[in-house]
């Protein structure tokens, strides 16, 4: 099976500015997180926002957009 794992200390940005450079347009951004990192102040895509949370992970990275957390990790499954 697939296990998520995170280390922290991660930057959002980059694959924020990644669309806004190359001009990719979307409707919505989905971003699989632990949240640990950094999030810029505000939205910079213009678009609905969805941080998917890790079980363990935290919500305090950023105040904007809806944040959802995952209730369960494969090794629930076990």
């Amino acid at each position: 099976g697939f296990e998520m794992a995170g280390g922290g200390g991660t930057s959002f940005v980059p694959p924020l500015n990644y669309i806004l450079d190359n001009q990719i347009a979307c409707d919505v951004c989905i971003y699989l997180t632990d949240g640990y990192g950094d999030a810029p102040p505000k939205n910079p895509l213009g678009v609905p926002m969805l941080w998917v949370i890790t079980k363990d992970g935290t919500e305090d990275f950023c105040d904007w957009g809806q944040k959802i957390r995952l209730n369960h990790t494969d090794s629930d499954y076990e």
